[in-house]
């Protein structure tokens, strides 16, 4: 009996041994991400942090966080806060499109282009987009306190 569970134990050992140094293997890469590309202009202060999060300050009392992240799966989530008063459908659908110009590529910025044209509402959504790489790419837009949140998040592996 105590060989058998002295074999087991080692093949326990080594199994964690191997998951451990997989994930010690998975450095972060940029690699086909898009990085943002808000105008120097726009921005009050930004900053990148181990290349992987990004935040930035407007000029006009809008905040953004973006982090990346690229394994063995690879995805963003973008968080674009900006005061209540831009709350009619017209200016969220700007701010919206703003937002995934800066830090979408063209082909991503297009889908999200075509289905927001076409939405009345968007504060309280979550749209779920339709994407041949990603396994999720969803857009949420939420009133939080005195601030919209504009949230864009795709997955994919």
């Amino acid at each position: 009996m105590w060989p058998r569970l002295f074999i087991i134990i080692i093949l326990l050992l080594l199994l964690l041994t191997q998951i451990t140094l997989g994930q010690a293997e998975c450095l972060f890469s940029k690699d086909g991400i898009s990085e943002p590309t808000f105008k120097s202009s726009e921005i009050e202060y930004s900053k990148w942090r181990n290349k992987e999060i990004y935040n930035a300050v407007l000029k006009d009392e809008k905040y953004i966080y973006i982090r990346y992240w690229a394994c063995d799966h690879f995805g963003l989530n973008a968080n674009y806060y900006i005061p209540k008063r831009i709350f009619d459908d017209i200016n969220l659908k700007k701010e919206t499109l703003y937002l995934a110009k800066n830090i979408l590529n063209k082909h991503d910025y297009q889908i999200v282009e075509n289905k927001i044209s076409t939405m009345t509402t968007l504060l309280g959504k979550t749209i779920e987009l339709p994407h041949g790489t990603y396994s999720e790419f969803i857009i949420a837009i939420k009133a939080i306190n005195k601030k919209i949140m504009i949230n864009i998040d795709y997955y994919g592996n």
